[in-house]
């Protein structure tokens, strides 16, 4: 095949792709966001010393136990000091740090200069004469009093006083655990302490960055969720990616609002296995004994006849970077930051001696699909009506995201569930090799017929070579006379001009296994430390380093490729055993292919030498499940392949001493 089809093949494959996924990203009804201008935040006060106060001291509380021993699903450490949160961290026998399995997960931490992740901001008080009180409770580092602990539950409180000292409000805020879930309760409370009505709002922060753990790059995001008004549904919205906020400008990126048309109804920080999804939910009010109970809170009707309720204590949200470093701009280290999630509080009306609980409900846990998706039920499951499964991301967006099958990604990891499940004995290594022997034997017949194909029109073209030749030479002054003489030599030896781009159109189309595997493979958190063999593929889900021992923290790698900016972290094998392999292969492909006809035809056999040894560079940091897959389906293909040529020497295609085995298909 000479270089022009060879670009038609491709050029026409990924128009294929781009066609469907538009189509499929058509089909799911993504609704733009309905983003309200957010004013930037200070958070210099981060760094400042914090003026003890031996009446109120800091306090770390813990609730939950991440223990073998304990029933708890995850545990969080509460730190007094702007009411914060310093520590997220998942059960060890679910969710361990490492492969070792000694320590929890930490799901969600505070750093040391940055604030800290669901911290209060401030509260704004608006009196019935309409006098404004501003408490900016972060800037002056506040430290809130313990009004109670248990267990699973904790309650600060705050007084908030006028400017002329009288008491305004009692502030709370709960920190509540479910022991038997991956949710837990954030309220803050408001107790008007006065005998008139009170406009109150509260800022907020939400989560902060997750940890980075991909070794190929950083694709921890921000994923909105809300209401397609139009529609009556619930879509995604804008998904904003870390590696794009260092470019913004003003330090801030809102997220949208939490009303109006299009409106948000959750936000979430999530990294490559999980996820901190945070729904504010509407408020609920406790009127004093003997007045009128407030009317209820107000909700929007689904498609399906299903409502979901409307949060009214919140007005919107948005993403601050906070550079980490007091001195330097994001200009001078684009990874120098912080990425906060911040809520801008709306007002709510509390009637005299009255309170108003403003709850926000936190999921903290792992991107496992069956778990977010929910089930149907009455009343509705929260992870199933507010959709929650979409935090699972199969495309990452970009030119690669039109090449994303998800459906077909979303196949191929429920099989390898049933495999792993039912044949495999528990063993994820051996599922993905079963994996392969099941997908080789679905796509057999059309590899079969590909490479037939291919060799027959190969063996054809050879025979009337020296006739196209010939006609280039009688005409080279005539090129559209060039042009008749070879239509007329195709049609006299029965040979299809387009035979070589209907013989790659096959292997083509069959890509998308390979990219939908790519994807799911590498976020499917049920390969995270599944092991393969022990003391060299101990995590499918990262790459196989067999030295050193512990592996540099990402970030930190022990040389980067130069121009490349490719960061290497150890010794990979399987990567490396992959050279060999793609070197026999090319080998014996080599022997079997005839002698360039032209210099063009030699430039590319050349070229094609090489380029695949480029393929196992590219994937050296890939998960080793991955490489896995490859490894095997390479290996295998030398098999389906012995068949194929045996095939081609009956029937003369393939001469009686060509070799038994060549380069098969990589991917598939």
């Amino acid at each position: 095949m000479d270089t022009r089809r060879l670009l038609s093949t491709i050029a026409i494959a990924v128009l294929i792709f781009i066609l469907v996924n538009t189509v499929m990203t058509k089909m799911k009804g993504k609704a733009p966001p309905a983003v309200a201008p957010v004013a930037a935040y200070s958070y210099a006060a981060a760094t400042q010393p914090v003026v003890a106060n031996p009446a109120v001291p800091i306090r770390q509380l813990i609730l939950g136990d991440p223990s073998k021993n304990s029933a708890d699903k995850l545990s969080i450490t509460v730190n007094t000091l702007t009411a914060g949160i310093d520590a997220v961290r998942l059960n060890v026998k679910d969710y361990a740090e490492t492969v070792k399995r000694q320590e929890p997960y930490k799901l969600l931490e505070s750093t040391p200069n940055g604030p800290k992740p669901f911290a209060t901001l401030a509260v704004h008080i608006t009196t019935a004469d309409g006098k404004r009180v501003d408490r900016d409770l972060f800037a002056s580092q506040q430290v809130w009093g313990v009004d109670s602990e248990t267990p699973n539950d904790v309650v600060l409180r705050l007084q908030i006083n006028g400017d002329d000292g009288s008491p305004l409000i009692n502030l709370t805020k709960e920190f509540k655990i479910d022991p038997a879930s991956y949710d837990v309760s954030i309220h803050h409370g408001v107790g008007n302490l006065t005998d008139q009505p009170l406009a109150v709002s509260i800022d907020e922060l939400g989560s902060t960055d997750l940890p980075r753990d991909n070794w190929q790059g950083d694709d921890r995001s921000y994923d909105n969720v809300g209401l397609e008004t139009s529609k009556k549904r619930v879509v995604p919205f804008t998904i904003y990616y870390h590696t794009k906020l260092s470019g913004m400008t003003d330090l801030t990126q809102s997220l949208g609002a939490f009303s109006g048309n299009n409106a948000l109804i959750w936000t979430a920080d999530s990294n490559r296995f999980f996820t901190a999804i945070m729904r504010p939910t509407p408020t609920i009010f406790y009127p004093v004994a003997g007045g009128s109970p407030p009317a209820p809170a107000d909700t929007f009707t689904l498609w399906d006849g299903r409502t979901v309720p409307l949060t009214d204590h919140v007005a919107s949200a948005a993403i601050d970077a906070v550079p980490l470093d007091p001195a330097p701009a994001l200009s001078q280290d684009p990874n120098n930051f912080l990425a906060v999630t911040r809520f801008t509080g709306a007002a709510v009306n509390v009637g005299g001696r009255a309170t108003a609980s403003l709850p926000m409900t936190v999921f903290f846990g792992p991107k496992q699909r069956d778990l977010l998706k929910g089930k149907v039920t009455v009343p509705p499951d929260p992870y199933e009506i507010y959709q929650y499964h979409n935090v699972v991301h199969l495309s990452q967006g970009g030119f690669c995201g039109y090449c994303t099958f998800e459906p077909v990604a979303n196949v191929i990891l429920r099989l390898l569930d049933f495999l792993h499940a039912t044949i495999a004995f528990h063993n994820y290594g051996l599922a993905i090799i079963l994996l392969v022997l099941g997908v080789r034997a679905i796509l057999h017949p059309l590899t079969r017929a590909s490479q037939i194909n291919m060799a027959q029109m190969g063996k054809n073209m050879k025979k009337i070579q020296p006739l196209l030749e010939a006609s280039k030479k009688k005409y080279a002054k005539d090129p559209k006379k060039i042009q008749e003489e070879q239509m007329r030599i195709y049609r006299e030896n029965n040979v299809n001009p387009a035979g070589p781009l209907l013989g790659c159109l096959p292997m083509l189309l069959q890509t998308p296994i390979w990219i939908a595997l790519y994807a799911g493979l590498r976020i499917d958190i049920d390969l995270r430390h599944a092991a393969f063999i022990p003391g060299w593929i101990t995590d499918l889900a990262n790459p196989d380093t067999i030295w050193p021992n512990p592996v540099p923290a990402i970030g930190h790698p022990l040389f980067t490729i130069p121009f490349l900016h490719y960061d290497i972290y150890g010794l990979n094998l399987l990567p490396i055993l992959l050279v060999f392999v793609y070197y026999f292969n090319m080998k014996a492909s080599m022997s079997t292919q005839p002698t360039p006809g032209d210099a063009q035809q030699a430039q590319m056999q050349k070229i094609s030498k090489y380029m695949i040894f480029l393929f196992p560079v590219f994937l050296y940091n890939a998960p080793s499940g991955l490489n896995l897959y490859i490894f095997a389906s390479t290996l295998g293909g030398l098999v389906d392949t012995w068949f194929i040529r045996k095939t081609l020497k009956a029937r003369g295609i393939l001469p009686a001493n060509a070799p038994d085995t060549a380069t098969p298909n990589p991917l598939i």
